[in-house]
């Protein structure tokens, strides 16, 4: 076991680290993608059972097996973070009012030959957190599955999603795909707390907002 600081808590004196019944003690603040430093308890011999010298700390009979991270399996400890380019963050005054903003922000997609989906996810006050492309397909279609969305929702702590994608043939109709993979979406992002604000289909001939046609 180690000693950690929580909820902004000191960190324990060195004192009261040897006094501790902890293997190591973190003595000060370290960065999340670092180890912090660590101080070693003296209280622990060399080997394990060994009793500490007088004077240096309460001696513990502990297998260092016993205190092995994750019962040894700490080669399956991840850390998940979201990949930002360089400048991440600078355009927060970015905010959607409606599907016109949506059109706006994607209007290079209405002269591709190919669909490419986006979730852009927002904040409460609807300023975009982040804009990924969670597929790009064919001339047709494109599919993506509801988790790759929820995905970048959760990372880029946004609180709820518009998502859009365009057709390539310049019509803007969703087709039952459409419909099918959007109530999908909705529901995945409901039971978590989150809220799929609309979908917008962007082309040539114009836009179909889902939420103004009612289809949300």
């Amino acid at each position: 076991m180690a000693t950690y600081t929580v909820m902004g808590l000191p960190f324990p004196s060195a004192a009261e680290a040897r006094l501790s019944a902890a293997d190591d003690t973190i003595v000060q603040e370290g960065s999340f993608a670092d180890p912090p430093p660590r101080a070693s308890n003296p209280a622990y011999g060399e080997e394990a059972g060994t009793p500490a010298k007088k004077g240096k700390g309460r001696a513990f009979k502990v297998s260092p097996e016993a205190l092995s991270l994750y019962d040894g399996y700490d080669g399956l400890l991840v850390r998940t973070a979201l990949i930002r380019p360089p400048g991440y963050g600078k355009d927060t005054d970015l905010q959607i009012s409606d599907a016109r903003s949506v059109e706006r922000l994607l209007r290079h997609l209405k002269y591709s030959d190919q669909e490419h989906m986006v979730v852009i996810g927002l904040s409460n006050q609807n300023f975009v957190n982040a804009i990924y492309e969670v597929s790009i397909g064919t001339s047709t279609g494109t599919a993506f599955q509801a988790r790759d969305a929820v995905k970048i929702i959760i990372l880029s702590a946004s609180v709820g999603a518009i998502i859009a994608h365009n057709h390539p043939s310049g019509n803007p109709t969703p087709s039952q795909d459409d419909l099918k993979a959007t109530k999908v979406l909705q529901g995945a992002l409901s039971c978590m707390g989150y809220k799929l604000l609309d979908h917008v289909i962007v082309a040539a001939n114009g836009i179909t907002s889902f939420y103004e046609q009612g289809l949300l």
